[in-house]
């Protein structure tokens, strides 16, 4: 089986699949071993007391982080994290320069990233600011 094809088959995001095999955890084409290790892990994957486990080591403010940006892009992520961690509105024209000049993006494929994630803080803020309203803030 091909690596490609093991997403589907083992049910795992296929982020994580690719991954494993950058980091040379699995081949390409996946060997016994590999699927053994991979079948083991699709029980593993999605159980509550080991994803709780993994995180109480991290402090709370990086573990509401890693919530946040979970399904984003590295180039995602960064464009999130600079909008959120400003105070001060950030020049669409900068974060694209940013992001061309960190993630070899061409500047077409950056202003949608950046354009896509500067409506995602602005909806995040947003329902901050009404959640603080309520006392829902905690």
């Amino acid at each position: 089986m091909r690596v490609y094809e093991a997403s589907e088959f083992f049910k795992i995001p296929k982020r994580v699949i690719q991954h494993f095999h950058k980091r040379r955890l699995i081949s390409d084409p996946l060997t016994d071993n590999d699927m053994s290790n991979l079948s083991f892990f699709r029980y593993v994957w999605r159980d509550k007391v080991v994803l709780k486990s993994a995180l109480a080591r991290y402090s709370k403010e990086r573990r509401k982080h890693i919530v946040e940006t979970a399904g984003f892009t590295k180039p995602e992520a960064y464009v999130y994290t600079r909008h959120k961690n400003s105070d001060r509105r950030l020049p669409t024209v900068q974060l694209v320069d940013e992001l061309s000049h960190y993630y070899k993006l061409p500047k077409g494929v950056a202003i949608k990233v950046v354009r896509k994630m500067k409506r995602k803080v602005y909806k995040m803020r947003e329902k901050e600011k009404k959640n603080r309203k309520l006392g829902l803030d905690r």
